[in-house]
């Protein structure tokens, strides 16, 4: 299974209801909360523990750059990919 498929196939329950709990969409990322970075983050080092976890932040921090929010989580998954030539 392609690593987009099983980060985005994992159980995001508890960011799901933490961004609930602070009122945010549980349908939205946001780039500029650092428990939603390393949340991100920890999901694709699971998969790969290789991957170097700064460069992940900083792919994360370069989409947030370079588009508009509201950031959908599987775009923001497909262009840390992206960058990181995945």
């Amino acid at each position: 299974m392609p690593l987009k498929n099983l980060i985005l196939s994992e159980d995001w329950t508890d960011y799901e209801l933490r961004k609930l709990r602070f009122g945010g969409l549980v349908v939205s990322f946001d780039p500029m909360v650092g428990w939603e970075v390393n949340y991100l983050v920890e999901k694709f080092a699971k998969h790969r523990p290789d991957l170097d976890r700064m460069a992940i932040k900083i792919s994360i921090n370069t989409y947030a750059q370079c588009n508009k929010g509201p950031y959908r989580r599987d775009h923001v998954v497909d262009w840390v990919l992206k960058r990181l030539s995945l």
